[in-house]
């Protein structure tokens, strides 16, 4: 891991969604890197991981809020992780889910374009696998070049997002992160949270057994963005490295992933009952298979990412200190 004082020398980063899952850990692990963070909140309790970082709350769809924050801040590089992420919320109000994951990338890219003065900012957006409907996936999983086939108004959002910033702002890098589990340092507790709880009081959880990803360990995510930012003139020269696949080496099925949680944090796996997608009726489409092949990555990036196995006792290691 870089740190400012060794490889890299401190910067101003903009960290939005600062008080969800992703956003606070990322917030967080840069402050303690010795970076000056400021985070971005709508809502939401400031957790106490983030004493060290500046916190300012107000809505970021807003063009005055925007182009007041980026004046005060002028951040060398921003991480858009807010997001309006529930898919029964994207569908049960479209609008509101423009608004969120459109209209935000909008303001901000806006804003920035009008401070045109000085050094680009680094611009990073946290898409999703969920852009590809999974239902034809290739062998080796989806790359950057396959035609995204979004299936819900969350992947929809997502999609319009990447092509706003491929056409208006040069120096945005997307990157497309898989079911991401690890440390909880804000709210929520991600994709894990209510897998443990459910496990921890003993009540049975029904599982997909024909829904595969490739899980993102978390603290991963944090060693990457350093890694592009040093690399940035390098990565975005080339425009097919606008958009990236982070995810981890496993493709796994929700079921199988909650099976080794269960094994390595100790709880009684007779609680957890495999389903197929079929049993289970929604309202939107669910993606069977949206794995993401990384070679893109990894031709930059020799360091590769944690498989699932080496993730789960990393964090129980963390969580037990």
């Amino acid at each position: 891991m870089l740190t400012a004082s060794e490889n890299i020398d401190a910067i101003r980063v903009l960290v939005t969604g600062s008080t969800g899952f992703v956003g606070s850990f990322l917030a967080a692990e840069l402050r303690r890197l010795g970076h000056e963070v400021c985070g971005v909140r709508r809502n939401g309790v400031v957790p106490a991981a983030l004493k060290e970082c500046r916190i300012v709350s107000g809505d970021i769809g807003d063009a005055g809020f925007c182009r007041d924050l980026l004046t005060e801040t002028s951040p060398d590089m921003i991480l858009h992780c807010a997001a309006l992420s529930s898919i029964e919320s994207c569908e049960s109000d479209p609008l509101e889910a423009w608004r969120v994951n459109v209209g935000s990338v909008r303001q901000l890219v806006k804003s920035l374009n009008l401070r045109a003065q000085g050094s680009p900012r680094l611009f990073i957006f946290l898409s999703t696998d969920l852009v590809f409907d999974g239902t034809s996936a290739p062998k080796g999983g989806h790359r950057e070049s396959d035609l995204p086939q979004p299936a819900t108004v969350y992947a929809r959002t997502k999609v319009e997002a990447e092509h706003y910033l491929a056409d208006y702002y040069a120096q945005a890098i997307v990157l497309r992160i898989s079911l991401v589990y690890g440390p909880a340092t804000g709210e929520s507790a991600g994709s894990l949270g209510w897998l443990d709880s459910a496990l921890q009081g003993r009540r049975e959880v029904s599982l997909f057994t024909d829904e595969h990803r490739t899980p993102l360990y978390l603290p991963d995510l944090t060693d990457f963005i350093e890694f592009l930012y040093l690399n940035r003139e390098r990565v975005l020269q080339t425009e097919s490295r606008r958009i990236l696949h982070v995810a981890g080496p496993d493709r796994i099925s929700r079921y199988e992933f909650a099976l080794q949680y269960a094994k390595e944090f100790g709880y009684d796996s007779q609680f957890i009952r495999p389903v197929e997608q079929r049993e289970v009726p929604t309202l939107y489409p669910r993606t069977p298979d949206a794995a993401l092949n990384t070679d893109l990555v990894h031709q930059l990036y020799r360091r590769g990412f944690t498989g699932v196995g080496a993730g789960l006792v990393n964090l129980r290691e963390r969580n037990s200190r």
